[in-house]
């Protein structure tokens, strides 16, 4: 359910809709009329004109409304002059598109003509199940994959941001999504629509994120679309919403020389947000025999590290990744020298 606030060019006003039901006020404060009547139709044609002297009923369910309450097939006058202006209008399809054609009669016609329609969907129905799960993998230094599991829905929708948010979307509410984190709406401050009911995609990427930075990912379960769209609001905290943290930037190698017998000095360029770095050391460039000693070695917050003691005829292969407080990189190219 959601309250709703339309800018008619009719005199009715959609205050509240809902899957099956829909909440009307109708201004009956029309210059020169006679009568008003309303009449709720699907995509089928209206008749241009209308008598006037339809019966009033006032249990407005579409499914015990009287023939003498209907305009040809498939169109109901909610209202007439005798009705009250507030209406509830129940027993109406999900996800539905209706149309409220407002007529009028001028002075002692008993025919009325149509003089403005108003437009408007019904939510679908809600989805019977939250998501339960997300699932990320191949994290990068600027972005990552999503997958969600457990929800009962036709669609998710997901918002990421670097701080905890509290966001809920609201029903009947198509947010503009943007996988570039940041360039997508909005929705609360920092928090972003990466993906929305348009994007039917099942695993789902987010790019545009800094190195080393925390994420907070939420899921919401969605049936519908554009103003039909209804979404599952409960927040289960660590199954729709999770944190993640990107990979630093990975160091750059310089240089990977051995400038006397036994010793060998490497380069690299340091990364932003790493307190050490780890150097491994290999006689193979796949890395699968390291060296006795150095082997994920911690070297601490530097930029150049000596290596000694190492065996000649001998060719050495060299690499290091970043770690940071709460991140680390991916290992670096490799450079080799042969002593």
């Amino acid at each position: 359910m959601t309250v709703i606030s339309y800018e008619a060019k009719s005199n009715v006003i959609v205050n509240e809709k809902s899957h099956n039901f829909a909440v009307l006020s109708v201004n009956t404060d029309t210059k020169f009329s006679k009568d008003i009547l309303v009449i709720l139709r699907e995509k089928k044609s209206p008749p241009p004109k209308i008598k006037t002297d339809y019966k009033y009923n006032f249990i407005h369910n579409l499914n015990n409304l009287d023939s003498s309450a209907m305009a040809g097939d498939g169109n109901y006058v909610i209202f007439n002059k005798d009705s009250e202006t507030n209406i509830r209008i129940e027993s109406l399809k999900p996800d539905t598109y209706y149309i409220l054609d407002t007529y009028k009669a001028s002075g002692n016609s008993k025919i009325a003509e149509k003089i403005a329609s108003l437009e408007f969907t019904t939510l679908a129905e809600q989805p019977l199940r939250q998501v339960q799960m997300i699932l990320w993998a191949d994290v990068t230094k600027n972005s990552f994959k999503l997958l969600s599991e457990g929800a009962q829905s036709q669609n998710v929708m997901y918002v990421v941001s670097k701080g905890e948010n509290d966001f809920v979307p609201v029903d009947a509410t198509s947010y503009k999504a943007n996988a570039t984190f940041g360039k997508g709406f909005e929705a609360a401050n920092g928090v972003y629509v990466v993906k929305s009911d348009a994007d039917t995609s099942k695993i789902f990427s987010v790019n545009g994120l800094e190195p080393g930075t925390a994420y907070y990912v939420r899921a919401y379960a969605l049936n519908g679309k554009g103003q039909s769209v209804n979404y599952h609001e409960e927040v289960v905290k660590k199954r729709n919403s999770v944190k993640i943290i990107t990979k630093l930037e990975t160091p750059v190698i310089k240089s990977f020389n051995c400038p006397q017998t036994g010793a060998c000095r490497v380069e690299w360029a340091k990364v932003k947000g790493a307190d050490t770095y780890i150097l491994e050391l290999s006689n193979d460039d796949k890395f699968e025999t390291l060296h006795e000693i150095y082997n994920a070695l911690d070297v601490g917050d530097v930029d150049s590290y000596v290596f000694d003691e190492l065996e000649s005829n001998r060719t050495y292969f060299i690499r290091i990744k970043a770690l940071g407080k709460v991140a680390e990189s991916d290992y670096s190219n490799h450079l080799s020298k042969k002593l």
